[in-house]
């Protein structure tokens, strides 16, 4: 939640269209909820987009990458908190306090990173899990998920390409894909807590900068 002061006309109004030239009564509202938390996997050209839109949506957002070199809060000025991290470590921070209202996105195409992550996003009660990638990325993900363990009815909580949404049209660009985001996982984490379903046809791609390097505990 956020703290700050509104302005309502006398049906409810709010927008400063419908409040021109019309009575209102400013209201100062005192949120004691923490914020949202949305956890960014992969410090990619997307991120920034992506992490942005979160901000403007109230979200407290952080960004995890393993590369020291492009996990850096210059690049991500807007994030609240910047990991140089593997996913196992960051969902041991953060894991247990992930909700309903929470999000992750996993921006990275490399299986020693978005298996992990993925894996570990199904381990929490977080709200709403998306990945991003083509059909045929998100294909050869799952596959490599289903080597690992990973059952069909665990991965109908992956959304798929990020947000996944069934109108979305096949022109639109990553980018455009990665500022929806925010808004794609508010929704959903709002009407369907934890239940973060179907997959979308959309062709869209991403691109990680450089090769992860391995694991320093185990490798996929």
């Amino acid at each position: 939640g956020r703290t700050g002061t509104r302005s309502y006309g006398p049906q409810g109004q709010t927008t400063p269209e419908d409040l021109a030239d019309a009575p209102t009564v400013r209201v100062f509202v005192e949120s004691f909820a923490p914020p949202p938390h949305m956890v960014i996997f992969g410090a990619v050209d997307f991120t920034s987009a992506l992490a942005r839109v979160a901000k403007v949506l109230g979200y407290r957002v952080t960004v995890c990458d393993a590369r020291k070199v492009f996990a850096t809060t210059r690049r991500f000025p807007m994030a609240d908190e910047v990991m140089v991290a593997w996913p196992d470590d960051v969902f041991e921070k953060f894991g247990s306090s992930l909700g309903s209202r929470d999000a992750v996105c996993i921006l990275t195409h490399d299986p020693k990173f978005d298996v992990p992550a993925i894996q570990g996003a199904l381990r929490t009660s977080v709200g709403y899990i998306g990945v991003m990638g083509s059909r045929k990325t998100h294909a050869k993900r799952l596959e490599r998920l289903a080597e690992v363990g990973l059952k069909a009815e665990h991965l109908t909580r992956v959304m798929s390409p990020v947000p996944a949404h069934p109108r979305r049209r096949q022109s639109q660009s990553a980018a455009k894909s990665s500022q929806d985001a925010p808004d794609a996982a508010h929704r959903r984490c709002q009407q369907r807590p934890g239940q973060s379903t179907s997959r979308s046809s959309s062709p869209v791609n991403s691109r990680v900068d450089r090769a992860y390097p391995a694991h320093p505990r185990h490798t996929c």
